[in-house]
């Protein structure tokens, strides 16, 4: 147990950091800031099996319950499940009134991928959904796997068309959008 908890401290943008207690009583620990890297390199190095544990750690410690419905969709990686795909659009949706779009992006995909294959319309709004706001976030990796998703359900030509161009969004938000001083 101690390693898995160690493990998982180290799977967010965050660090969890053991206070006196060298088991982590969940409650007490302290947050730390580490780079992404790290955090990438850790979850790379962790079987399935290992992140699914984690995550579902995670989601009964985190405080903020958009972050703790990220880990609880993120525990369930080869599932479908109604009530989590409810939960998690749910929590798209604060996200992206908070303007934290990148995570809204990431929670519609979640969502998209929970929602059973017998509603394929809401599956597919889901993942339309999350293409614009990875575009809004410029992340054109989540912006093209939330286009390709599209484009495997066999969508309307309109639908097709607005997921493509949320991936050329996508990477023209990196690109100098100032004004040019003469």
């Amino acid at each position: 147990m101690a390693d898995r908890a160690a493990w998982a401290c180290g799977t967010g943008p965050g660090l969890l950091g053991y206070g006196s207690d060298p088991w982590c009583r969940w409650r007490t620990c302290r947050r730390y800031w580490v780079p992404r890297a790290l955090a990438d390199g850790v979850v790379g190095s962790a079987g399935q099996q290992e992140r699914t544990d984690a995550h579902r750690s995670l989601a009964y410690a985190e405080a903020d319950p958009v972050h703790a419905v990220r880990h609880r969709a993120l525990s369930r990686p080869e599932a479908t499940d109604q009530c989590l795909a409810e939960d998690t659009a749910e929590a798209a949706g604060r996200a992206r009134a908070d303007g934290e779009r990148a995570l809204s992006a990431e929670l519609f995909v979640l969502a998209a991928e929970l929602t059973p294959v017998n509603r394929p319309a809401l599956r597919l709004s889901r993942f339309l959904t999350a293409a614009r706001e990875a575009a809004a976030a410029g992340d054109s990796n989540l912006a093209r796997r939330a286009a390709n998703a599209v484009a495997a359900s066999r969508p309307a030509p309109a639908e097709h068309v607005a997921a493509l161009l949320a991936v050329v969004d996508s990477h023209s938000q990196g690109l100098g959008g100032g004004r040019r001083s003469p």
